[in-house]
């Protein structure tokens, strides 16, 4: 049977954890951002975050279930975001979901026409993860740690809008890290900031154990479910190995199960759900809780001189129940 805290505990669990030692102010930054990104991030506030983008590469193939079941499109912002510069939009579930035939007959061949070094705008989750750092090569797979990730939507003036909303669910053999690793992400990952000029720049504390995709059991609480643009915030208790809970903040899109049944929680009042939620979903670091480290609560920006750490950086983008 499943060990579980009150909800009663969550707000304090979430509230005061102890924080790490400052940083020495020598250590270099893992990545950067510009003022100007940070800035659009607290400006559209959402879920759905519009970045104009031009995709200069993709992976070959579709991946496999396995793998992320996703095409990875590559490409440069019209918003400068800082370095890496490049920026990764990753449309869901498209080794399920095939191409309308109008747009033509399989993903590649939709993008080469359609997308390829085309004035695009790119709509879906503002991902900030790093990924292939020290391995990553342009134009297919570079060094990048932005992403608009589910990308739900991809408008390409002339070429029309791609609509990949509905894809966002969960495909029989999807693969996930293991719940150890799960686990241990969620508890070690950590991140700092300082500004610096006109660029924010970031330290990484990463447990090699983090990857893309992780099942988690949640139970939310219903003080702490907010709605936000394309959807809903949560703050959940959640396990991925039993007897080892964590605080974690769950994101869910509108019109989907998961979405609705937070949303309920919302609403219930203030009595503990009686079961957990199996969510499998997208680890990011959580980019409100890098605004709430910038920002003071009227939203005034702070100088952030020094390494700061961001409470809380990790959240789950959920894309449906596991299975």
């Amino acid at each position: 049977m499943r060990i579980r805290l009150k909800v009663s505990q969550l707000a304090i669990t979430f509230c005061c954890v102890s924080r790490i030692a400052a940083q020495a102010p020598d250590d270099p930054p893992s990545y950067r951002l510009t003022e100007s990104y940070v800035k659009e991030l607290a400006r559209q506030n959402t879920l759905l975050f519009e970045l104009p983008v031009t995709i200069e590469g993709r992976t070959a193939s579709v991946h496999s279930p396995a793998s992320d079941c996703e095409m990875h499109l590559a490409g440069t912002s019209g918003i400068k975001i800082g370095f890496p510069g490049k920026v990764i939009v990753e449309p869901p579930n498209l080794c399920r979901f095939k191409p309308p035939k109008s747009q033509g007959k399989s993903w590649g061949a939709v993008f080469d026409s359609r997308v390829l070094n085309k004035p695009c705008t790119a709509v879906g989750f503002p991902r900030l993860y790093a990924e292939h750092i020290k391995n990553g090569k342009p134009p297919a797979n570079p060094p990048h740690m932005v992403e608009v990730h589910p990308a739900l939507e991809l408008r390409c003036g002339n070429s029309g809008t791609i609509d990949f909303s509905h894809f966002l669910t969960i495909v029989p053999g999807m693969g996930v890290i293991q719940a150890e690793s799960a686990d241990q992400c969620i508890e070690g990952y950590k991140l700092w900031v300082r500004k610096n000029g006109s660029e924010y720049q970031f330290l990484e504390d990463r447990p090699g154990k983090c990857g893309n995709f992780a099942i988690v059991d949640a139970v939310v609480d219903p003080r702490y479910v907010r709605q936000v643009g394309g959807g809903h915030s949560a703050i959940a208790q959640v396990w991925a190995v039993d007897g080892r809970s964590h605080s974690l903040k769950l994101y869910t899109y509108s019109n989907t199960p998961e979405d609705a049944s937070i949303a309920a929680i919302g609403t219930s009042g203030n009595d503990e759900p009686s079961q957990t939620l199996p969510l499998h979903g997208l680890l990011t670091v959580d980019y409100f809780s890098v605004l709430k480290t910038v920002r003071d609560q009227s939203g005034t920006w702070l100088s952030v001189p020094e390494w700061t750490e961001i409470r809380f950086p990790l959240a789950l983008v959920v894309f449906g129940k596991a299975q």
